[in-house]
């Protein structure tokens, strides 16, 4: 088994901070997995991305080149980086910021409106977790379980209520069904 996701949005989004719980979890199920960060020398406001890869055999290059599941958070990450996404692969939007999908019938789209669920939630900045809540379902081989101790493994510092927060917004993704 190979997997190869790449999530990408603005910085400040919590675009890494979801890669590293992806990560995370893919190590809660015994998988081989790589984490690889990147984002321009301005943080917030410009383009964040990240790969995680999954195997069960040693993975050789942390670099995701071709995705199978592209999660997108705003429009401008989507024109950058859908030409990473497979011909059969499965594009994950974010449909309170994305609008226009450019959509060729080779890959799967599914939307989740994680902006206005984390707004509706208190917290714009939940937005990644519902994002991640929502991938959940879709991913192969990483269960709940493991996700939620992958949250509490990267949110090991943060206050009881910010984490029961984020908790909360996972859920809300797992439970939407667009």
């Amino acid at each position: 088994m190979e997997y190869d996701l790449m999530i990408a949005g603005s910085g400040g989004q919590g675009i890494l901070a979801c890669g590293k719980i992806f990560a995370y979890a893919g190590m809660n199920e015994n998988l081989q997995v790589t984490y690889y960060p990147s984002y321009g020398a301005e943080v917030r406001g410009g383009t964040t991305r990240c790969g995680v890869r999954y195997s069960d055999v040693t993975i050789a290059s942390p670099i995701v080149d071709s995705a199978d599941a592209l999660i997108v958070f705003n429009e401008p990450s989507l024109r950058k980086y859908i030409s990473y996404l497979k011909h059969g692969g499965m594009l994950v939007c974010n449909s309170s910021l994305v609008h226009k999908l450019p959509h060729n019938g080779t890959y799967t789209v599914h939307q989740v409106p994680a902006t206005d669920i984390a707004i509706e939630l208190g917290n714009e900045k939940v937005c990644n977790m519902v994002m991640s809540g929502f991938f959940l379902n879709l991913m192969p081989r990483i269960s709940k379980q493991s996700l939620l101790k992958a949250m509490d493994e990267v949110f090991d510092d943060i206050k009881p209520a910010l984490k029961q927060l984020n908790q909360s917004a996972m859920e809300k993704g797992m439970e939407y069904a667009g």
